[in-house]
């Protein structure tokens, strides 16, 4: 339930997001919250009902190391590939005016 909580969260906070670097590689972190949720949630259920084959613990040790897999991959691709643009700077240079430009189209 946590997870499915966080995806709405993580949903909401890419929203504000002003970086367009940060706001691209943690694209698929709310729909990834939702679906581990999901599958978590439906294992516990089946776990409490006594579903024998969903209630399986090595189900359980599959779905962990997917997450773990799946968190281990995004933290390596962020670090890899995350960058702040830097703001572009316009030089004020009086020569500027008299240099030559390229003719408009």
């Amino acid at each position: 339930a946590v997870l499915i909580v966080l995806s709405f969260a993580l949903r909401f906070w890419r929203r504000g997001m002003q970086n367009p670097v940060t706001k691209r590689l943690s694209r698929s972190w709310p729909s990834a919250a939702f679906w581990f949720g999901i599958t978590g949630l439906v294992m516990t259920v089946s776990r409490v009902e006594m579903v024998s084959f969903l209630a399986m613990r090595l189900l359980w040790v599959i779905w962990l190391l997917i997450l773990g897999l799946y968190l281990f991959i995004q933290v390596r691709i962020f670090r890899v590939r995350h960058y702040q643009p830097l703001p572009r700077e316009h030089s004020e240079d009086p020569r500027d005016k008299y240099l030559p430009h390229k003719k408009p189209r």
